[in-house]
């Protein structure tokens, strides 16, 4: 199963310890994309990162604006994408 990351621009030490450490955790978890955006938008760039990992599930640091997350939803199909309570 791919995971994707999506950050808020400027993440805390401990959000990122938390992140990378369960990406250690699993096979192959060393590549997963950790993406920063602040819950309207993601830059283009961190888009076709997005698009070329395909993630099956994808966890959110942070709040995501509803056309956000229709459009991540649209796009790449994920089997599910999670608000954690981290970012609440």
């Amino acid at each position: 199963m791919r995971i994707a990351y999506l950050v808020p621009p400027d993440p805390t030490v401990e959000m990122l310890d938390a992140i990378i450490t369960e990406c250690f955790g699993r096979w192959g978890g060393r590549r997963t994309p950790i993406i920063p955006t602040d819950g309207v938008t993601i830059e283009s760039a961190y888009w076709s990162l997005l698009d070329q990992w395909d993630a099956d599930l994808i966890y959110s640091y942070c709040e995501l604006s509803e056309s956000l997350e229709s459009r991540i939803s649209a796009l790449f199909a994920p089997s599910e994408i999670i608000v954690h309570e981290f970012s609440r």
